[in-house]
């Protein structure tokens, strides 16, 4: 099995686990606040809420925390996202300065050429 076929596999595993926790929160989340289901009173700076469902404002606070974890995350995966392209970028200039230099420098002479084959029958094989 390949290096890349077993890191598919990790990958699938990891998400398949981060899937499973997130619903277990979520199922979590959903009991609690249906088991707590008075009303309250809500302040917050100036604003004031009040009889309000606790269920409201524990699902709320679920949904918010959810969606800052998802912009902050959409904004780790676009810096990620740059760098990549970035390298690779830097990866095609490089390899392009690698083939120019390629091109320009002569190919070695063989040093083969200038010493004597076996059975040649040089002076130096003489002595």
């Amino acid at each position: 099995m390949s290096n890349n076929a077993k890191n598919q596999k990790g990958v699938l595993l990891l998400v398949q686990v981060y899937w499973v926790t997130a619903l277990l929160f979520a199922l979590m989340v959903a009991v609690f606040a249906v088991q707590n289901a008075e009303t309250v009173n809500i302040r917050l700076l100036y604003w004031q809420f009040q009889d309000i469902s606790l269920v409201l404002v524990i699902l709320g606070s679920a949904a918010v925390g959810a969606l800052l974890l998802f912009i902050l995350g959409s904004i780790k995966q676009f810096s990620l996202m740059l760098r990549l392209k970035e390298a690779e970028n830097k990866i095609r200039k490089l390899e392009n300065q690698l083939k120019e230099l390629q091109a320009s420098t002569p190919p070695p002479q063989a040093e083969e050429s200038k010493q004597s084959q076996p059975g040649d029958m040089t002076s130096q094989s003489l002595l």
